[in-house]
């Protein structure tokens, strides 16, 4: 089964999409956005995964991780780092840690199984 995460530019150029109406609910939002700022900071998570996850495979990193490896760190995004500035890492439910590294891992698998997705020198 192949995992899609969407694609960011459609979601926000999509003309039937009014962001003042809209609301879907993301992964990563702690509850206080409840608005259109929803979709904003998941596109915002999305971006920082991918170029945290596009940097450590091109570094040598494999997408293949041991199960008891912490993800998040090996590529450098570590869930406070993820988080929206007004919350901290104590203060989420542990949800939030194994979907961040969920995240993390399935970037680093779709990435590493894309042949464009990586520089080529």
């Amino acid at each position: 089964m192949e995992q899609h995460f969407g694609n960011r530019v459609e979601l926000i150029a999509n003309e039937g999409w009014d962001p003042r109406i809209t609301v879907l609910r993301c992964a990563l939002h702690d509850g206080s956005t409840v608005d259109h700022h929803v979709i904003e900071h998941n596109i915002s998570y999305f971006d920082m995964l991918e170029r945290h996850c596009r940097a450590a495979l091109v570094g040598g990193l494999s997408a293949e991780l041991a199960p008891e490896e912490d993800a998040a760190a090996r590529v450098g995004f570590p869930l406070a780092a993820a988080l929206p500035p007004h919350l901290a890492v104590e203060k989420v439910d542990v949800m939030y840690e194994r979907g961040h590294q969920d995240a993390v891992r399935a970037m680093l698998r779709y990435l590493q199984a894309k042949p464009d997705a990586l520089p080529t020198d």
